[in-house]
């Protein structure tokens, strides 16, 4: 990708994402692109309204495509015969824990991965008896290798041009997507059509609640500026799937605490170049597998108190009787 300035990017000053309101309090102001190291400056704020974060002003979706660079994680195809074992684990439980939480709601149907990334989330989930699945996302290499590497259904398209008539799907699924929707309220619509009557629809997203997001502040990761647009608490996740016509049914934990705490540990110290040896020695301690077993009870322990770094809400269309 040819290198950008921040004289390249166009932003837009928007309203509450939940609630319209145009009244809010700066909350960070002049965070950056903590992963990538792209150009720009950004706020976010929280309306006086709702008390929904988001960032305003935003690059316009025109632009946005800047922040998503070739090695974006989701949009590279993982083979796990050439990661270590440890991260084939990590790998393969992340993917059994999400199709375990289809199959509590639904044993077989027709299920949509928005934001899909290379597939391999669809690639699980077609191998269980009775499903079969389809995915859109708007990278072309991501959608690439869903094709060409797994073989699947997937289409590069946004929510609003997804190639599917109404009621096509039992199950729509987005993992980490939704805070970096630009009207998730008209999202939430365009699902509610896609979705059968008694469909089900899982969201899992960052939570503004998160013993991290507190400790951390502007250094959290699951700020992510400018890729994330709006970063929900638990309340305005379930007030926004209220208004945009979904019934809750339950709120899981979401997991990806310690990753998390990694990520966000990386930001605040830096730039890994001015690190000192103590900081460096105590980063190869953090990334042995025994640390990260060492946190694994007091992570799960928060995620069951819902401080975890993630949050999952499933619902239904409000008119179903589930």
């Amino acid at each position: 990708m040819a290198s950008v300035s921040s004289n390249d990017i166009k932003v837009e000053n928007c309203s509450c994402p939940v609630c319209s309101s145009t009244s809010f309090d700066i909350v960070y102001k002049d965070v950056m692109d903590n992963l990538y190291d792209l150009p720009g400056r950004f706020d976010f704020v929280s309306c006086k309204n709702c008390g929904q974060l988001y960032l305003n002003p935003r690059p316009t979706k025109e632009f946005i495509s800047i922040y998503y660079p070739a090695n974006y994680e989701s949009f590279v195809f993982k083979k796990l015969d050439e990661v270590s074992k440890l991260k084939r684990i990590s790998i393969n439980y992340g993917l059994y824990k999400r199709c375990r939480l289809v199959l509590t709601y639904r044993s077989h149907g027709r299920l949509l991965d928005i934001g899909c990334g290379s597939g391999q989330f669809l690639d699980a989930m077609r191998k269980r008896p009775g499903w079969s699945v389809a995915g859109i996302d708007t990278s072309p290499i991501a959608v690439s290798a869903a094709r060409e590497l797994l073989g699947l259904e997937v289409y590069r398209s946004d929510i609003d041009s997804a190639p599917f008539p109404p009621a096509s799907f039992d199950v729509v699924t987005m993992w980490d997507v939704f805070e970096h929707l630009y009207d998730p309220l008209h999202a939430l619509e365009t699902i509610r059509n896609l979705l059968k009557p008694d469909g089900v629809l899982i969201i899992r997203t960052p939570s503004l609640d998160s013993w991290d997001a507190a400790l951390f502040g502007r250094c959290w990761a699951g700020l992510d500026p400018p890729r994330h647009l709006a970063v929900f608490s638990r309340s305005t996740l379930y007030r926004v799937l209220q208004r945009g016509g979904f019934r809750i049914l339950k709120q899981h934990a979401g997991g990806g605490g310690y990753a998390i705490l990694l990520l966000s540990l990386r930001i605040a110290w830096g730039h890994r170049t001015q690190w000192s040896r103590l900081r460096r020695l105590l980063w190869r301690l953090l990334e042995h597998p025994v640390a990260a077993a060492c946190f694994a009870l007091p992570l799960w322990l928060l995620e069951r108190s819902g401080k975890g770094a993630e949050m999952c809400f499933v619902a239904t269309p409000r008119e179903s009787t589930m």
